[in-house]
């Protein structure tokens, strides 16, 4: 097995143990964990792929080709509307991992970055991670995070923010999804105040989560 396969596989078996409150590197995770490894073995060779694409091809790209292992179906409306240079802030509602796919893949721009969650497979992805800009629970890893993507839109960058910075309800499945508007980052306004050459697109994702 490729050694870049193995290690990000062992990172989500650890990441799984640590969810069940053990020891990612722990011997639980080394004795128990061989039930997981053909899923981790099997994302783990996606993200790989995935990553080298990204290289190759662009972020875009690469998300749909992920896509086609898991969504079945992408409508969208207003993808006209999205400008194709310049600034650009997309404020998305996030109500699953495929969003985080789904709209890079329909912004149709190569210098796509997103503000994500501090994830140990993504950050063990090199070319995926010059996308991204990951958030920890630090308050100064924050506000550099916050200065590093209005750095990004004075340099004419494009950047998905996830508005809640956490799961929301899918509009498609909860009746009042809509009030996570107001509980959107803060950030945003901050962004927009020093960036105001930024052009904004929000993105609403829904059905995302099955109503079943």
């Amino acid at each position: 097995m490729d050694a870049d396969i193995k290690a990000l596989s062992d990172i989500l078996i650890g990441e799984i143990f640590f969810a069940l409150g053990f020891s990612k590197t722990g011997i639980a995770s080394r004795t128990f964990g061989w039930p997981f490894r053909k899923a981790t073995d099997r994302l783990s060779t996606i993200g790989v792929t995935a990553d080298q694409m990204i290289a190759s091809d662009g972020f875009p790209a690469a998300a749909v080709w992920m896509m086609s292992h898991w969504v079945s179906r992408v409508t969208v409306r207003g993808a006209d509307t999205i400008p194709t240079g310049g600034p650009l802030l997309v404020i998305a509602d996030h109500c699953g991992a495929y969003d985080f796919l789904v709209i890079p893949s329909q912004l149709c721009r190569t210098d796509i970055k997103i503000i994500s969650s501090d994830i140990p497979f993504l950050k063990n992805l090199p070319n995926t991670s010059e996308h991204l800009s990951f958030l920890t629970d630090v308050t100064s890893d924050r506000m550099m995070a916050a200065r590093e993507a209005l750095r990004y839109l004075h340099s004419g960058g494009s950047l998905l923010l996830f508005g809640t910075g956490r799961i929301d309800p899918d509009p498609a499945v909860y009746s009042n999804a809509e009030k996570s508007i107001d509980e959107w980052s803060p950030s945003i306004d901050l962004f927009l105040r020093q960036a105001p050459e930024t052009r904004v697109v929000v993105a609403i994702c829904s059905r995302i989560v099955s109503s079943r």
